[in-house]
């Protein structure tokens, strides 16, 4: 399973998840830190995986991809923004 967070939404992609690009998974799939929207734009060279994505989030899940939410941001001083 990897995390990746794109345009501020969570996504859990399972390891099962048969992406045609796998070469590129450690780059960004990976998640270290932060979003990996710049990322994941670079190395799609069509509206296709952005239109998964919206499915994703309509349904919850799809084709081994779950939708976890939207990131949520904290102030330096602890409070929700």
């Amino acid at each position: 399973m990897s995390l990746i967070i794109i345009e501020g939404h969570k996504y859990l992609v399972s390891s099962k998840y048969n992406h045609p690009g796998e070469g590129i998974r450690g780059i960004y799939l990976s998640c270290q830190k932060g979003d990996k929207t710049k990322e994941f734009d670079y190395f799609h060279f069509t509206n296709e995986p952005w239109k998964i994505l919206e499915i994703v989030r309509k349904r919850g899940n799809y084709n081994g991809i779950k939708y976890l939410g939207k990131v949520i941001k904290v102030a330096n001083n602890g409070n929700f923004k």
